[in-house]
């Protein structure tokens, strides 16, 4: 099993030529000199390429790959030498322009890779840990299989060693709950279904079988019954049909009842979110990350609603928001809108109708309202609604309730 501890550097492949094993004396030094930089990383570049390597044995990499991405990951955070002590050991939480520094460590790590002729092939790999596949990651913005096998290696070995060593903000995880952090990172259930849902006609629905796993090659096919399946290895993890959506919306609240509304976003729940983390509606995210819908209950209304602008970057080649981002701006609004407090529920199908893609910057409102209930099974629909308050997508979802208080102790205990 993993452990977070230091580790000694030693060159894997020692049956290569001189001049290789030159360009691995170069990374470990470079590797050292990152690492001295603050005490609190101390050895994250060498734990970062130990745990890349371990990766890409799993994976049975050839030796020769694994060596080209064990020098990426002991370089992956050289921009940070780039960076001051003083945000890098800071205590407490960064503010806007502190983070918008730290993030731009990755820039200089490709930027200072680039122009070093022997490290310019590894300088696309090795500053791209910070990507994502929803095209939200930095420094490029990359997107689905833009994101390479090298970059999700490096990536989930990083996010290991955060995770399992002691930071100025928190305490290091143990081994178990940082591995149960990392498997629970799955992608949000609407923005899967919506990419599962890309080659369906018109409105689609969409019955996930099991959680999407993140930052992992999913294939789309075909399927017998006119639909499509989204396959992980051998396993068919959801499967998309062409559908019909009904709804019948409550009364629209009032501007400054959805107001009301986003102010008493977790009210339900005494203040507590199981997923504060969530894409979209994590309220523990950064203000710049995830699409932020804190869809509250309306006053005197069976309606859960809240205001939402999508930013620039939710945008496709075409100028409008990409499917997807639509399809998860309706899946968790019409979980909150079963008012369970703090059930939890998994969704088991959702069903939409994409009337009109909106361009990022348009003011928008999401709602969404409970329609039945069948034992544990629950039933709700949601719908966007632009400026002039006409429906522009909408949707109709299943939720299953989880009974497993063992479970759910530990998912309060890993967002606390």
């Amino acid at each position: 099993m993993l452990e977070a501890q230091d580790v000694e550097i030693a060159r894997p492949y020692a049956e290569f030529a001189a001049d290789e094993a030159y360009l691995d004396d170069i990374a470990v030094a470079f590797g050292l000199v990152i690492d001295a930089k603050s005490s609190f990383t101390s050895g994250h570049s060498t734990r970062v390429a130990l745990y890349t390597d371990l990766i890409a044995i799993e994976l049975g990499l050839s030796e020769r790959r694994r060596r080209w991405l064990w020098r990426c990951a002991l370089l992956h955070d050289v921009g940070k030498l780039g960076v001051s002590n003083a945000i890098l050991d800071k205590p407490g939480k960064l503010n806007d322009e502190e983070w918008t520094i730290m993030r731009d460590h990755a820039r200089h790590s490709e930027n200072i890779l680039s122009r070093i002729p022997v490290f310019e092939e590894i300088s696309a790999v090795a500053s791209a840990h910070h990507e994502r596949l929803d095209g939200k990651g930095y420094p490029n913005g990359l997107a689905g299989d833009e994101v390479t096998l090298e970059m999700r290696i490096i990536s989930v070995a990083d996010i290991f060693d955060a995770l399992t060593a002691a930071r100025p903000y928190r305490p290091a995880m143990d081994v178990e709950t940082a591995l149960s952090t990392i498997e629970r990172e799955v992608g949000n259930g609407g923005y899967s279904a919506g990419l599962f849902a890309q080659l369906i006609d018109g409105p689609a629905a969409v019955m996930l079988k099991s959680p999407p796993p993140l930052d992992t090659p999913i294939k789309l096919r075909a399927s017998e019954r006119g639909g499509s399946e989204a396959v992980h290895g051998d396993r068919v993890i959801a499967v998309a049909s062409p559908a019909e959506i009904v709804i019948d919306p409550p009364a629209l609240p009032s501007n400054d009842d959805i107001a009301v509304a986003h102010d008493c976003f977790l009210d339900d729940a005494d203040g507590e979110h199981l997923l504060p983390y969530c894409f979209v509606c994590g309220n523990k995210r950064s203000k710049e990350d995830g699409l932020r819908l804190f869809t509250g209950p309306a006053p005197d209304s069976p309606v859960n609603a809240d205001f939402w602008t999508p930013a620039a970057d939710l945008g496709g080649e075409d100028g409008l928001v990409k499917p997807e981002f639509l399809w998860a701006a309706l899946d968790c609004p019409s979980a909150f809108a079963l008012r369970n407090g703090l059930k939890l529920a998994l969704l088991g199908r959702l069903a939409v109708d994409i009337r009109r893609r909106p361009k990022p910057g348009e003011k928008l409102i999401i709602t969404a309202w409970k329609t039945g209930q069948e034992g544990r099974k629950y039933f709700s629909s949601s719908a966007l609604y632009d400026e002039s308050r006409e429906i522009i997508a909408a949707a109709n979802a299943v939720w299953v309730e989880l009974n497993d208080p063992a479970f759910l102790a530990k998912l309060k205990a890993e967002n606390a």
